[in-house]
């Protein structure tokens, strides 16, 4: 099952990198004026491409968050927040580049050794992968802070600040983003023991009124439908249930893998 993060990145990230792509070849050219215009469009090409992949590993490293503390506490979202705490509260992705070793500590803290996982997934890819974003975020650290002993040995490596280099780039991280990507069950098997499409739920959403069984903390209870959708990160099943000692019923969401009919 692919992520949602995936899915954005596939789409409108993609798409605001494309129409930066689309100004720089407007305003390119050879007129007075133009090679300063074509330097600036390619700086702000990589930052973009930078910024784009930065937000697609955080939105990648949440929805495993929140799939692990979904699992651990169903039906009690004050606990699903705080089981994410110690996914976020140190996450490198909000302090600094998503270059290889903040993405290695950060999917770490799931029990996923990234790097490793990659290059047996990929092993003619992989290391190329490491190389390319390494190189992407010494350019953009070089842009940010001007600093002219970065841009020169990220030239030196291979890398000008080129369009061609960007698109070098966004292809790598095309692989790079669906590899990880290929990591999810991994990592929610890592963590939970279980995967987005694992076990005995639905795969398909159930009809509104149906009668179902979802697990409450240790304990299993009935309930039944009142709205079924998908959310984009996944199927979603709203159930309304009365537990024991209340009189009130009391409605949860759950992934529709994790919902079963009831007899």
């Amino acid at each position: 099952m692919s992520s949602g993060s995936l899915s954005t990145w596939d789409s409108a990230r993609t798409e605001r990198i494309k129409r930066l792509r689309a100004a720089h070849q407007a305003l390119a050219g050879t007129a007075p004026g133009r090679r300063w215009v074509t330097e600036e469009l390619n700086q702000a090409l990589i930052l973009r491409l930078a910024s784009e992949f930065q937000g697609f590993a955080r939105d990648l490293h949440d929805e495993a968050g929140v799939f692990v503390a979904g699992r651990l506490a169903p039906g009690n979202p004050q606990l699903q927040d705080v089981l994410q705490l110690p996914y976020t509260v140190n996450r490198k992705l909000n302090q600094g580049n998503a270059d290889p070793g903040t993405l290695g500590n950060d999917f770490g803290l799931f029990g996923l050794v990234l790097w490793t996982a990659l290059q047996a997934r990929y092993p003619a890819r992989a290391k190329g992968w490491n190389q390319k974003l390494s190189a992407l975020n010494m350019a953009r650290n070089g842009i940010v802070h001007d600093d002219g002993a970065k841009i020169a040995r990220v030239q030196a490596d291979g890398w000008p600040l080129t369009l061609q280099s960007v698109d070098r780039w966004k292809s790598a991280l095309d692989g790079l983003t669906q590899g990880i990507d290929g990591s999810w069950e991994g990592i929610l098997n890592l963590s939970t023991g279980h995967s987005p499409g694992e076990g005995g739920g639905m795969s398909t959403l159930p009809a509104v009124g149906s009668h179902v069984r979802v697990q409450w903390g240790f304990d299993t209870v009935e309930g039944e439908v009142v709205d079924a959708y998908d959310s984009g990160f996944g199927k979603r099943v709203v159930v309304s249930v009365i537990l024991e000692g209340s009189d009130e019923p009391v409605t949860a969401t759950f992934r529709a893998e994790a919902v079963e009919l009831a007899a």
